[in-house]
């Protein structure tokens, strides 16, 4: 039974007031922004930029803007187009399925490492982030859904504590961001993956490393709305969606 216990968690915009603040670039917090509203959903596979009209909206000159979407070409994120142009990338099948599958790698790897390696601090963070997840899904919020659903995996592969496996998992970051906006959740579907995130958990915190590496393997390739995003990306890569 999906249920939710009363814990408190710091959302990641909730910065202390008094922690210090590192010099940021003008194109870096640009480069932020577009990545926050492809990972919400604001930006859809696609969608293409216009160059002028966002950067008098942000209030920056047209250089510094394609400074940030040069570095975003770089990430993949976005894609340029034959007429200088750029928008939103859109995956293609064979391209989505390679996501999948090496995530499904990766994170299977990471969750039997963690299951050996669990403390309280990690056991309590892990269970502020499911409950944020499930309260999301409850309140059929798909940004925030995606935005804890994105971070919870995350957590896992920071927490097996493997270096190469983090960086390996954080090349294909934008990618998996990528991944999340194409997926398309009914009601239904975001309480059905809260519960099979709490499966995860659970299968992790009971300390079995084959259990661990099996469910969230199980979570990540039998998910149903996964095949909607492949029959999205083969469409929309055969030029059908505009």
């Amino acid at each position: 039974m999906l249920t939710r216990k009363d814990t408190t968690a710091v959302h990641p915009l909730q910065v202390p007031l008094d922690e210090k603040i590192e010099p940021v670039s003008l194109v870096n917090i640009i480069v932020n922004r577009f990545r926050q509203s492809i990972a919400n959903g604001a930006f859809k596979p696609g969608e293409h930029v216009n160059e002028l009209q966002l950067a008098e909206k942000m209030g920056v000159s047209r250089g510094t803007l394609r400074e940030a979407i040069r570095i975003l070409i770089g990430e993949g994120l976005l894609e340029k187009l034959p007429n200088y142009s750029s928008r939103v990338r859109i995956l293609s099948p064979g391209k989505a399925g390679e996501i999948v599958t090496l995530r499904a790698e990766l994170e299977g790897f990471a969750a039997r490492l963690l299951s050996q390696k669990l403390t309280p601090e990690k056991t309590d963070r892990l269970n502020q982030i499911c409950n944020n997840l499930i309260e999301a899904a409850q309140a059929n919020d798909k940004p925030s859904f995606s935005h804890w659903d994105y971070l919870l995996h995350q957590t896992i592969v920071e927490m097996s504590e493997h270096e190469l496996l983090l960086e390996a998992w954080k090349k294909i970051g934008a990618w998996i961001q990528l991944m999340f906006n194409s997926e398309v959740h009914t009601e239904q579907e975001l309480i059905t993956n809260a519960v099979n995130h709490k499966n995860i958990i659970d299968a992790i915190l009971s300390g079995d490393e084959r259990q661990a590496e099996e469910t969230i393997k199980k979570d990540l390739l039998e998910q149903p709305e996964l095949l909607r995003t492949l029959t999205f990306a083969g469409e929309a890569s055969s030029g059908k969606m505009e």
